[in-house]
């Protein structure tokens, strides 16, 4: 890896490994400046600069200060940055984001705009597991956001025993640590926001 070219990155020395035991390569940027980058995000072209790329796409694409433009960071943050604190949930959980939405915010722009995307909804994966691509990803209400995410871990049978074991007098932190999820999916099991009684 030592002195290859990843765009306007140019690879000087081996700097350690995440958390995760992911490569991590220090790099010089043609700007000047050095930054530390995964290796993965160099061979996969999903880091291509310092920064600095983004900064001028972020001038030249209009959409900086709008709620689209803080999604994409948001999801990009969290697949590709290791200091994000959902990073370990999501890219060190191997969750990923195509090149054209990790690249630049104009694709996932057209994309989102073309699904549909309206100020009250969110992105969604279709697969909770898969990664963050054009036909893996929707736009769904906060209340099918969270029915989804919830049921992506809890069955029908799993919701009625959480009900019955609240309804017992248990709390809802110990019924989370029980069945894997949030306390917030427990209170919407037990409100009926999620997986609603027949």
């Amino acid at each position: 890896m030592v002195g290859r070219r990843f765009s306007r990155l140019v690879v000087l020395k081996a700097d350690g490994s995440t958390r995760w035991g992911e490569r991590l390569w220090s790099c010089r940027c043609d700007c000047g400046v050095v930054r530390t980058v995964k290796g993965k995000s160099l061979r996969a072209s999903l880091t291509r600069s310092c920064g600095c790329l983004a900064k001028r796409n972020s001038v030249t694409h209009g959409g900086r200060y709008t709620r689209l433009y803080r999604i994409w960071r948001g999801l990009r943050d969290r697949c590709l940055r290791p200091n994000s604190k959902d990073y370990g949930r999501y890219g060190g959980a191997g969750i990923t984001v195509c090149h054209d939405w990790a690249t630049g915010f104009a694709s996932f722009r057209a994309w989102a705009l073309s699904c549909g995307y309206t100020a009250d909804l969110w992105i969604d994966r279709i697969d909770g597991r898969g990664p963050y691509v054009p036909s893996n990803c929707r736009w769904v209400t906060p209340t099918e956001s969270n029915r989804h995410r919830c049921t992506v871990k809890l069955s029908l049978d799993s919701a009625v025993e959480i009900r019955a074991r609240v309804a017992a007098g248990a709390s809802h932190r110990l019924v989370a640590a029980i069945f894997g999820v949030s306390r917030a999916s427990v209170s919407y099991v037990c409100e009926g926001r999620t997986w609603i009684s027949s």
